[in-house]
């Protein structure tokens, strides 16, 4: 319910707007239906799939979320009105659900563009990369390996 450490998008959730040229020879911003947002779920971000949006732990999302409004030209908005309220019976107990607000909200004077390049998908056991794909290029060392490991 609202925003919050348990929330589906968790503390922040920043929107991807695409733009889209407009028959008059402008530009306008469209929701493209992705977010990089937290998320409540920690045991999901590592594991699980997305379908298109980016989830960060909360304390990562929150601190992406106040460096932008730090080093970008913004708006202010404020909070989000939302009247939300449901009554839910369980077990012989009445639950009020209520919300005021769906947040704050900041909007970004100019957007700042984004390239998403392309990433390796993860994969489970059962279902191995086509044999066409390339391995990808190993990275630098893991900080646990026994050659950048300080305990060892």
């Amino acid at each position: 319910m609202g925003p919050g450490y348990r929330s589906a998008y968790g503390l922040v959730a920043l929107f991807h707007d695409r733009a889209v040229a407009t028959s008059g020879g402008g530009v306008e911003y469209v929701d493209a239906e992705i977010r990089t947002h937290g998320s409540g779920n920690y045991r999901s971000i590592l594991r699980s799939s997305s379908h298109g949006c980016h989830r960060l732990f909360n304390h990562l999302a929150l601190r992406l979320g106040s460096f932008i409004v730090a080093h970008a030209e913004h708006e202010r908005h404020g909070l989000i009105d939302e009247r939300y309220s449901r009554l839910i019976e369980w077990k012989g107990r009445t639950l009020r659900l209520r919300a005021e607000s769906r947040g704050y909200r900041y909007g970004l004077s100019t957007p700042i563009p984004i390239d998403v390049l392309p990433g390796r998908t993860l994969r489970s056991k059962a279902a191995p990369a086509p044999p066409d794909r390339a391995a990808p290029p190993a990275g630098p060392a893991s900080p646990r390996s026994p050659t950048t490991d300080p305990k060892t």
